[in-house]
């Protein structure tokens, strides 16, 4: 049964595409989905290593939202809380 949808940097025109097509499929899936601004948010709700993230979100998360709170392990893709 899935229990959440997890939609990490979502955008205006995508929370619109999803407000859409509440219309068109069953609505209780679509009142599954969270909308996270960064991966910290995400890691709140799923732990770190159970997550493979893909270096390029990484990238995206340190120009949207300046790195804010986090730091990131170049070699281990691992982010911790900024002190």
């Amino acid at each position: 049964m899935l229990q959440a949808i997890y939609i990490l940097h979502p955008t205006f025109g995508l929370k619109t595409a999803i407000l859409a097509l509440q219309l068109l499929v069953d609505g209780m899936v679509w009142k599954k989905a969270v909308y996270v601004d960064r991966l910290l948010q995400l890691f709140s709700y799923v732990p770190r290593d159970q997550l493979t993230i893909p270096d390029f979100v990484f990238q995206h998360e340190l120009e949207v939202n300046g790195g804010k709170g986090l730091i990131v392990d170049p070699r281990t893709k691992y982010v911790y809380h900024r002190p």
